[in-house]
C-alpha cells in the first residue's frame, strides 16, 4: 500500500498528489510527517471545509487547475455541499502555516487548528463536483511511454520546466522517505516502490480524471 491510501486523496489532472485527513489526528500526522517546503495548504471560509495539502516535492509553482481541484475537494466536504453554495477556496504555501501556538508577531488566521500567516490566494468560485475513477499503476518498463500524458498545459505555456513532471527515477532519497513510511512499503524494496516524485509514481499515473478513493466520496456523489 502507498502511505496516502489511509487518507482522503486523489491524483490531480496535472499529476500532483492531493491528500487530506479523515479527522484531526490524521491531519496532524500529514502535516508533521509528509509535507515539504514546496507543498501547498488549501482551505475555504465555510464551515466544515476539509484541509487539503498539495504535494509538490519538485518545487516550482503548483498550476491553477490542480489548486482548483484541491479547493473543490475541500469544499465538497463542507456545508457548502449540502446548501448548494458556490464559493471560493484559497491556498497558501505550507511555509505560511504552523500548528501548536500563534506566531510571535504579525497577523494570522486560525483555520482548522492551523495558524495561517500572510496573503491568501483565492480561487474563482468552484462548482461542487466529485466523482470516482479507476486508477492504475503502469510498470516501470512502460512508464516512459506515458510520460507527459498528465502534463500541465498552464506551466507549458509559461515555459516552466516542471510542465512535464520528471519520471526518470533519479532521486536523492528525501522524497522517497516522504512517499513510503516504515511498514507501508509496497512488496519489494523501497527503491523499487518509490521514485523522486510522489505524484509521478503514485498509482494514478495515466488516470483520466480526478478520483476519490473512499466510500464517503461515492456517497456524496450519489446524494
Amino acid at each position: 500500500n502507498w502511505w496516502f491510501e489511509k487518507y482522503f486523496w486523489f491524483i490531480s489532472s496535472e499529476n500532483y498528489l492531493v491528500v487530506a485527513g479523515h479527522d484531526t489526528q490524521q491531519i496532524e500526522h500529514i502535516f508533521a510527517r509528509h509535507l515539504g517546503s514546496h507543498d501547498v495548504f488549501v482551505q475555504a471560509d465555510v464551515a466544515g471545509a476539509r484541509t487539503c495539502f498539495v504535494r509538490n516535492p519538485g518545487g516550482g509553482p503548483v498550476p491553477p487547475a490542480t489548486l482548483r481541484e484541491a479547493g473543490t475537494m475541500a469544499l465538497c466536504h463542507s456545508t457548502a455541499w449540502d446548501k448548494h453554495i458556490i464559493i471560493s477556496a484559497w491556498s497558501v504555501p505550507v511555509e505560511q502555516v504552523s500548528r501548536g501556538g500563534p506566531p510571535p508577531e504579525g497577523d494570522f488566521l486560525l483555520v482548522d487548528g492551523f495558524f495561517v500567516r500572510g496573503r491568501r490566494d483565492f480561487m474563482p468560485p468552484l462548482q461542487l463536483e466529485m466523482g470516482l475513477t479507476v486508477i492504475f499503476h503502469v510498470a516501470d518498463a512502460s512508464a516512459s511511454r506515458h510520460r507527459g500524458e498528465r502534463r500541465s498545459r498552464y506551466l507549458e505555456a509559461m515555459g516552466d520546466p516542471n510542465a512535464v513532471r520528471d519520471d526518470s527515477g533519479d532521486d536523492d532519497g528525501e522524497d522517497e522517505e516522504l512517499l513510503v513510511e516504515d511498514g507501508d512499503e509496497q512488496q519489494g524494496s523501497g527503491k523499487d516502490a518509490a521514485h523522486s516524485h510522489v505524484a509521478d509514481d503514485a498509482p494514478g499515473r495515466g488516470a483520466e480524471d480526478m478520483g476519490v478513493s473512499n466510500k464517503e466520496g461515492a456517497d456524496k456523489e450519489d446524494g
